[in-house]
């Protein structure tokens, strides 16, 4: 099974920039660096981890099931829901979203990307602090077979 897992801080204080607003770049810096840290201990056993850029990470996963990399990112969500990151004299509350989807035969990397990226829009407005997995769709292929798609619609 191989499984993309975008993730964004939430940071419960809104936003990222809402928090560099507040606190400072040098301390938005030190939280995306604290969370990535904790991402590797967490999770990096179980897959390769990326920025996507701002304070979006990816975790691309073909090391364990669905239900596995579910109860992963559950803990790994609860761990740095209850972590503080301190900088100096600023602490630091912060918590994840995440989008999973799972690659089906014959999907292109792109069309997973999008449906775990629609997936964790849906974890952000559903309240933050959530994970969400799209749904698995099928589609027409082009020889007229039905194939299993992920659709976070």
């Amino acid at each position: 099974m191989l499984g993309l897992t975008p993730w964004g801080a939430d940071r419960r204080y809104r936003s990222l920039q809402i928090g560099n607003d507040r606190h400072g770049h040098l301390v938005g810096d030190h939280v995306i660096r604290a969370v990535a840290g904790i991402m590797q201990r967490e999770l990096g056993a179980i897959g390769r981890i990326g920025r996507l850029g701002g304070e979006e990470f990816a975790l691309i996963s073909n090391d364990c099931d669905e239900d596995g990399l579910l109860r992963q990112l559950d803990i790994f969500r609860e761990t740095i829901a209850r972590t503080p990151v301190h900088v100096g004299s600023t602490i630091v509350w912060i918590t994840i979203s995440a989008g999973v989807a799972t690659r089906r035969p014959n999907q292109s990397f792109h069309a997973l990307y999008v449906e775990a990226d629609q997936a964790l829009y849906r974890a952000k407005t559903a309240g933050r602090n959530h994970i969400v997995v799209a749904p698995i769709q099928t589609f027409p292929s082009q020889d007229g077979m039905s194939l299993p798609l992920t659709s976070a619609s």
